[in-house]
């Protein structure tokens, strides 16, 4: 045999030998110790080793990047903007032992941010086809957001939301508390679970997007889809005059009904919105039947709950807002089931003035607005502007398309004209009155609807809780349709007289008021 061929022969069995060797090492003697590898456990073990796309704000500050390190590609998110973006961005768990592989916009275009092979759309592209990573353009301006945020600093469990009715982009969303994902996203698995495990000691978890995920009463906020039912299906409602009282006894029952501290309210339509009078949006509700209130509210994209009483699904109608977020972080707006409505008038009556079981997150109540704002279009919500590549070329870009044709137009524009109302001081006291004064000094008309839910209420020592609201809507000058829509809820803890003295233009008012400014300073 030649010589040469017999030390290939002698290396070729050595290489075979040492790999079977290694495998043996890696398939025996280290499985124990790989299995329990969090990264293997996760299905994450090659995104150590891989960059990710960049994230931007509308005014393209960076907001997520992927940085080399001895460990592999951290995921950073610049400290400027890492709190107020938090929930929006979310984060990429490369170490965490638990959850899902991503949150937020990390999990919603993942597989863009992720290196990927580039599309071959070209003869040339065939010859030069290489991994790549998109960056996603949202449509938040990172100086809105920052203003979002900082109004509901300190306010636990507060939520805010601002869309363009129009297209509906999301111009600023944000939830307290927020939290920095750069811990949670550390390769150092110490590090990356001790930040976890603190992020799930809180109420609410703050690492899914508050606005769009946690559901409250929405109180007097739903009285302009009753509005609007009335136009829709019983019109001759609207002509009522209704007797001044402070309160009303419930069907079926011996039962009081009382207005919101037990004032005596009543007059016209136009009135009684302005004054949020409960009473009469009571009556109105049973005048109205269960089956209108929830179809006019399914008309603007609330469901009925499910029987299982899952958050997000829902047994009939509307599903939740198709908002560019994971599922699990959208939930949808819930009324009892019609049923349940029908059988006990009292249910109903509380239900028409957005308590007993409904609920809503601050994204579904600022769609409320954005389809009475858009002559009944409600646009779908949305977060990404564009996709483009490493080199600026166009990959995705969003396209506006209606989600919900909640009502007619015309109906549409008597509701929004009815709700200048409780903006106003005369002739009645809207419960808004000087909320926008600033605005309205400049010659800006602004519709709104405040609400003041009672979350809890202790018989023995008269403590409650309240959710405090307001959307808003400007300038609805000349009936012109409104650049901006504003949502807010503020939870007012337990306190001796919270359900008194806490209300929604008190609470929400000035959040709105400050955030809608800064919208039509911003151009929108």
């Amino acid at each position: 045999m030649n010589p040469r061929i017999r030390w290939v022969g002698i290396i070729l069995v050595i290489c075979f030998g040492l790999l079977f060797l290694q495998l043996n090492n890696i398939q025996v003697r280290q499985a124990s110790a790989l299995s329990k590898n969090p990264l293997a456990s996760s299905g994450q073990v090659s995104s150590i080793y891989l960059p990710r796309g960049v994230i931007l704000s509308a005014d393209h500050k960076i907001l997520a990047y992927s940085k080399k390190t001895s460990l592999g590609w951290q995921r950073v998110y610049p400290q400027a903007t890492a709190r107020d973006f938090g929930q929006v961005t979310g984060f990429f768990p490369t170490a965490i032992r638990r959850g899902p592989p991503a949150y937020g916009i990390e999990a919603q275009y993942y597989s863009y941010l992720a290196q990927h092979e580039s599309p071959i759309n070209s003869l040339n592209s065939v010859l030069t086809q290489h991994e790549e990573t998109d960056n996603v353009i949202l449509t938040i301006p990172s100086k809105l957001q920052a203003e979002a945020a900082s109004l509901i600093n300190g306010k636990k469990g507060a939520a805010i939301v601002a869309l363009d009715p129009r297209n509906g982009d999301v111009l600023a969303m944000d939830g307290f508390p927020s939290y920095n994902p750069n811990p949670v996203s550390s390769l150092d698995f110490k590090v990356a679970n001790r930040a976890w495990n603190q992020l799930n000691k809180s109420y609410p978890d703050p690492y899914v997007n508050l606005a769009s995920d946690l559901g409250y009463a929405p109180g007097s906020t739903f009285k302009p889809m009753d509005t609007a039912a009335i136009f829709q299906y019983k019109p001759g409602i609207a002509a009522i005059n209704w007797p001044f009282r402070p309160y009303i006894k419930l069907p079926d029952t011996n039962a009081l009904f009382h207005n919101y501290a037990s004032e005596s309210c009543g007059g016209s339509l136009a009135e009684v919105l302005a004054v949020s009078c409960d009473t009469a949006y009571a009556q109105i509700g049973l005048r109205l039947g269960a089956k209108d209130v929830v179809r006019e509210a399914e008309a603007f994209g609330w469901c009925q709950e499910s029987k299982k009483r899952i958050p997000g699904i829902c047994a009939t109608g509307g599903t939740p807002p198709p908002l560019d977020l994971p599922s699990s972080e959208v939930v949808g707006a819930t009324l009892a089931p019609l049923a349940m409505l029908q059988a006990n008038p009292p249910f109903l009556a509380y239900s028409s003035i957005g308590q007993f079981d409904d609920s809503t997150s601050a994204l579904s109540m600022a769609l409320v607005a954005a389809g009475i704002a858009d002559n009944g279009k409600i646009m779908a919500p949305h977060l990404m502007s564009e996709i483009v590549d490493s080199e600026g070329n166009v990959v995705r870009r969003y396209h506006p398309h209606l989600w919900k044709q909640a009502t007619t137009a015309a109906i549409a524009r008597k509701v929004r004209q009815l709700m200048i109302g409780p903006t106003e001081g005369s002739p009645w006291p809207g419960t808004a009155a000087g909320v926008f004064s600033n605005l309205q000094s400049q010659g800006v008309q602004v519709a709104a609807k405040t609400g003041t839910a009672e979350a809890v209420i202790s018989s023995t020592t008269k403590n409650c809780a309240t959710y405090d609201w307001m959307i808003a809507m400007a300038p609805i000058n000349n009936g012109q349709i409104p650049k901006a829509v504003v949502a807010v809820v503020v939870p007012t803890p337990n306190g001796a007289n919270a359900c008194a003295e806490a209300t929604g233009a008190g609470i929400a008012g000035p959040v709105i008021d400050k955030m809608l400014t800064d919208l039509l300073q911003a151009g929108y």
